[in-house]
């Protein structure tokens, strides 16, 4: 669904406001049948996730001062920025039209998740509006420190590899050209035979290898797109040994994660869940997740229900069903959750310090098979001389 801005009249006047349809003609139908003829209509503006985000930083500063939205929303319309503060005015002007905030953020920020969106709307309803922006602040902190460790660990390998490629390019197309036209072929051996096959074809299969990944990513990912085949997909992984556990465990975190965030803004069990599945992209773990409610409602207890799924580790449940006999589930998720993230950098931190070792392995391999390339057909020159 889309979301439209319009004016036009009816019989009060000359009315403005906001709609929400699949097209642009559509919305103009949808206006006639409730009895507005609009004369001008046109797409609601949308703003990146960078934006969204300096958003949330500058009305969590305001919103620690206990004022309400709507004030928090003047004052940042006035600041400098000028992108800012013509979003948060156009916000504030969409909330004085009746639309409620959840619903503009949705229309103006389509490329943020609609977990975090949720999780504002839960906040807004429940613990205050305040509140919720903090936590997401705060777990978008930790997942940007995460994602930043994972950046360092992969650098220094993804420059020792952009390195031997140029090596092993510059060597195939410039120097294995010249020996494999003077040496003869009866004195080669299988692996200096092999070597100089490849003379004069270090470029050109780069680009071969380059273009074909970027031919298949793409293609992955149009198919993906196709809601039976991404099942299918889900499916396959699920029951392949290795990759099951992997996924399993990548669904059960966001699941924990997004349950944690809902039980911290004091959001009923059932609310929070609804929106743990919500986060879940895994269709197959999606479908399994989805009975969960249904379960809850037939008298079944929280871990009993998680682990009908099979996708949560034995470990996790036995931790929800203490949470569940103590009453003090809300606590043991966001511990749990804590662990997952602190987990997580634990790897991060082990990856970063085997990593550097290994890609200084790698570049010695890559130089002896440079030297060994240089130096068999200078041997194998030798030999037909001698």
């Amino acid at each position: 669904m889309k979301t439209f801005r319009y004016t036009g009249e009816n019989l009060s006047g000359v009315v403005g406001g906001s709609i929400t349809a699949p097209s642009q003609k559509q919305a103009k139908a949808e206006l006639r049948k409730n009895g507005v003829k609009p004369t001008r209509i046109s797409r609601e503006t949308t703003s990146s996730p960078k934006a969204f985000w300096a958003l949330l930083s500058l009305l969590k500063v305001l919103l620690e001062q206990k004022i309400s939205l709507s004030d928090a929303l003047v004052i940042s319309s006035q600041q400098s920025n000028k992108h800012l503060a013509g979003l948060s005015n156009n916000i504030l002007v969409r909330l004085n039209e009746g639309a409620d905030f959840h619903s503009i953020l949705k229309a103006k920020f389509p490329d943020i998740d609609s977990t975090t969106l949720n999780l504002l709307q839960i906040g807004a309803a429940t613990a205050g509006l305040g509140l919720a922006v903090d936590i997401l602040l705060k777990e978008r902190s930790l997942k940007k420190k995460l994602e930043q460790d994972i950046i360092k660990a992969v650098a220094y390998p993804a420059f020792v590899l952009l390195f031997s490629i140029v090596a092993l390019i510059v060597v195939f197309d410039s120097v294995l050209p010249e020996f494999s036209q003077i040496i003869d072929e009866k004195n080669q051996t299988f692996v200096q035979g092999l070597i100089l096959g490849g003379a004069g074809k270090g470029y050109s299969t780069f680009l071969l290898i380059f273009w074909s990944t970027i031919v298949i990513s793409l293609s992955g990912m149009a198919v993906s797109r196709i809601a039976l085949i991404r099942t299918w997909i889900s499916d396959c992984l699920d029951r392949t040994p290795g990759l099951r556990s992997f996924f399993r465990k990548r669904s059960a975190e966001k699941f924990i994660g997004a349950l944690s965030l809902g039980l911290s803004l004091k959001a009923d069990l059932a609310l929070s869940v609804e929106l743990a599945i919500s986060s879940v992209s895994n269709s197959t773990h999606y479908k399994r997740l989805r009975k969960t409610n249904e379960l809850l409602l037939n008298g079944v207890t929280f871990s009993s229900a998680m682990k009908e799924t099979a996708i949560f580790d034995p470990m996790f449940i036995a931790q929800i069903e203490v949470g569940e006999r103590t009453s003090t589930l809300s606590q043991t998720m966001q511990n749990m959750n804590s662990s997952l993230i602190q987990a997580k950098q634990h790897k991060a931190a082990i990856v970063s310090q085997i990593v550097g070792p290994f890609a200084i392995v790698v570049l010695g391999v890559i130089i002896f098979l440079v030297a060994y390339i240089i130096i068999t057909p200078m041997m194998s020159l030798q030999n037909s001389i001698g």
